[in-house]
């Protein structure tokens, strides 16, 4: 069943042959230069079993295209606002503020920036129109943007000037 379509991917849900897991399947609407999906699969198997980040089940290459399974992640922020109308209770705000630095910070010290980071990109596991986040975990989603760097160790000297170690 079809899900969505973003700039570079199609989004597709799949059940496994009990019924009981739904993946989702991403297909690369072209053929790249470098394929968005098979970025997205590294960035994932370097987050593997990290909270707040999709479990990556499959990837490879499907006439050319690029193809990738992973954990199927509940409605994204955008969406949510877009359903809401309205604005976020206080308990919502603060888990999305307090998780999604968190998250990044993991992100980070395996060294890899998202780079296209927006409301869409934010998924909840399971949201209730009481605006409760059930299981309290949020997800960061599609990686095909992320880029590798270089994470260096810094410290702060008595002035509070930060410095490299």
């Amino acid at each position: 069943m079809f899900i969505c379509k973003g700039a570079s991917m199609k989004t597709y849900i799949r059940c496994d042959s009990n019924f009981t897991l739904l993946y989702a399947i991403k297909f690369e609407n072209k053929k790249h230069k470098k394929s968005y999906c098979e970025i997205e699969s590294i960035a994932l198997r370097e987050m593997n079993q990290i909270e707040g980040f999709p479990k990556i089940f499959e990837n490879g290459y499907i006439k050319g295209k690029g193809y990738v399974v992973e954990t199927l992640i509940g409605p994204n922020l955008k969406n949510i606002i877009s359903f809401l109308k309205r604005g976020f209770d206080i308990y919502t705000i603060a888990k999305i503020g307090i998780q999604l630095p968190n998250i990044l910070e993991k992100l980070h010290k395996k060294g890899i920036i998202h780079c296209d980071i927006k409301p869409s990109d934010i998924g909840f596991s399971e949201f209730h129109k009481n605006n409760i986040i059930k299981d309290n975990q949020i997800y960061v989603l599609d990686f095909g943007s992320c880029r590798r760097f270089l994470y260096r160790h810094y410290k702060k000297d008595k002035e509070g000037i930060i410095n490299d170690i």
